[in-house]
């Protein structure tokens, strides 16, 4: 039966029995809100598991029927019920797709042999065979290049946007797309070792160790559940062995457990932790898993992905730079005129909207794999490319230098710049004594550069893998480690870690499947408003299971003291419930700006 028309007909019937007083209606209502939980209770019993929460229910209900206290019996059910529903409401496990989602493995492979070329399963491709890559297509397979000067788009593995040249014997990784021209690879990795298949690898084994974490109240019940049953076995059977009417001591018993029947808790802990993800969720943060709120505010160690988490991934120019005598009009115009017809990737980003070149003026275009583009400009030699001055810049990007008629005219610098907000989040971050490291697949010097500016510790020129590695080596049990990224190279590192962050407006659909939190405006100042939210919630757990147990441990004290009117303990357990619930949405009221 779905979970809310169980409660609706539950909830119905049990207004019916209570208007006509009939013991069978509150039966039939305690059975329908109630079966799953003896199912429950069942089944943990074959496991070996006596004490849980579900088992502490039974008794307890079946404790306040005995003792003819139905309305009490239906309540505890219904409570505990409405519990677990806003508990599993508050749920979102969406991670199973992740698989399915890797679009980087390439459908087939072009096998050459014997001069000819062939269509086959990447699986049939062994160690040592040749395969073909054609312009824009995936590379199925790790191996090694047998061509010289081919041009690759690797942002899927290491999410930067600037082209990888590789030559003769360089290695090449599957799930690279090749950009410039045809591309001869001797195979070194099968397909179930290629560098993609150990990305899926990667995220299918994590997802599945993270998966079975016990919830709260499980962990709880264990200690609890038998602490109580013992001490009600113990209040019978003591005045009983020294001679005292056990009818009377076996009624105390009963009320003992119907009393600790943890109603109060059953419901404030999830209805924390629901609170807590709603008041994420008003925030512009989404949270999957109530698990991933209470471990946040345990957060010992922070990695980071650099292009479009800490860096915005929209390449700009940083500075345009002419030689003594050459006007920024000029240099702009030369440089248009020389990427006007090319189909690099920051052809784009150099084209001036300002600058006006007429196409007639443009011959004889050679584009250079790894160089740039050399051609005729008013029948004047025009090179525009790789910095082959070598400026010493301190700037932060990719040097393009442009020469003209054998002369140098200067160069633009262009840069992937700092989000706004980075230092600041990093800054505020800083104030909860958290190791903040930067994890990126660019090159060593831009790696340092960037790491310095927000100051924290930084790893260069990795694969995904490689990430998901430093972050595996990071896990023990007294830290809690996350990583935040926004592609979907950092999915490996995501599900890795103990809470996966990735951004909701520039992030990849495959980040965010694997992530455990989305940043809905990418704002990394988010981090620290959600490890705020994560503490506060914890802290109103904290405060409503102290209330609640110090509160039943007086009015069990009473009950065993004085002859204490069960509905008057009834009632102050449901004041206590509606005390914690009230304490339970302060989350929404707080101001975590």
């Amino acid at each position: 039966m779905n979970k809310r028309w169980q409660l609706i007909c539950g909830i119905i019937i049990f207004v019916i029995a209570f208007w006509l007083k009939y013991l069978p209606l509150y039966i039939i209502s305690y059975l329908i809100l109630g079966y799953d939980i003896f199912i429950k209770a069942f089944n943990n019993i074959k496991k070996k598991e006596f004490f849980d929460e579900n088992t502490l229910m039974i008794i307890a209900t079946v404790g306040a029927f005995i003792i003819n206290e139905n309305i009490e019996a239906v309540l505890v059910i219904m409570l505990y019920q409405i519990g677990e529903t806003l508990s599993d409401y508050a749920l979102d496990n969406s991670k199973e797709k992740i698989a399915s989602l890797m679009d980087l493995r390439g459908d087939f492979a072009r096998l050459i042999k014997d001069d000819k070329e062939k269509k086959v399963s990447p699986s049939k491709v062994k160690v040592g065979d040749i395969i073909l890559v054609k312009p824009g297509e995936v590379v199925p397979l790790d191996g090694i290049c047998l061509d010289d000067d081919i041009s690759l788009d690797t942002k899927s593995l290491t999410g930067e946007a600037r082209p990888l040249v590789v030559k003769i014997n360089d290695e090449v990784l599957s799930g690279s797309v090749v950009v410039s021209k045809p591309l001869r690879i001797r195979v070194t990795k099968d397909g179930d070792n290629s560098t993609v298949s150990k990305i899926v690898k990667f995220m299918k084994n994590a997802e599945e160790n993270k998966t079975k974490t016990e919830s709260f109240i499980t962990r709880f019940s264990h200690i609890y559940t038998p602490v109580v049953c013992l001490l009600a076995l113990l209040i019978f059977l003591i005045p009983t062995l020294l001679g005292y009417n056990y009818v009377d001591f076996l009624y105390k018993a009963l009320i003992f457990l119907v009393i600790s029947c943890p109603c109060a808790l059953v419901i404030s802990v999830p209805l924390s932790f629901f609170s807590g993800i709603g008041r994420c969720s008003r925030e512009g943060i989404l949270v999957k898993n109530t698990t991933v709120l209470e471990k946040a505010s345990k957060i010992s160690k922070i990695y980071y992905d650099k292009t479009g988490t800490l860096t915005t991934g929209e390449f700009n120019i940083a500075s345009i730079v002419p030689s003594k005598g050459v006007s920024i009009s000029l240099l702009k115009e030369l440089v248009t005129a020389g990427e006007l017809y090319s189909n690099h990737p920051l052809s784009k980003i150099l084209s001036f909207s300002d600058a006006k070149v007429k196409k007639s003026d443009v011959t004889s275009l050679e584009e250079i794999a790894g160089i740039g583009v050399k051609c005729q400009y008013k029948k004047k030699e025009l090179v525009v490319g790789r910095d082959v001055n070598n400026h010493n810049i301190s700037a932060v990007g990719t040097v393009v230098s442009v020469n003209y008629d054998h002369k140098e005219m200067g160069y633009i610098v262009i840069s992937d710049n700092l989000k706004d907000t980075s230092k600041e989040a990093v800054d505020e971050l800083n104030s909860f004594l958290i190791e903040q490291t930067m994890l990126t697949g660019d090159r060593e010097k831009y790696a340092m550069k960037i790491a310095k500016e927000l100051n924290i510790n930084y790893r260069a020129s990795l694969l995904p893998v490689d990430k998901a590695e430093i972050v595996k080596k990071s896990l023990t049990n007294n830290d809690v480690v996350a990583f935040v990224g926004d592609g979907i190279n950092d999915a490996p590192a995501l599900v890795t870690s103990d809470i996966g962050i990735s951004m909701g407006g520039i992030g990849s659909d495959m980040a965010m499947e694997a992530s455990d939190v989305i940043l809905m405006h990418d704002d990394l100042r988010d981090i620290n408003k959600f490890i705020r939210i994560s503490k506060y919630t914890n802290i109103k757990i904290r405060q409503n299971i102290v209330f609640a147990l110090s509160f039943k441990i007086l009015i069990l004290l009473l009950g065993l003291i004085i002859d204490l009117p069960i509905y008057l303990a009834i009632f102050a357990d449901v004041g206590v419930m509606l005390l914690t619930i009230l304490n339970s949405l302060l989350v929404f009221k707080k101001n975590f700006n």
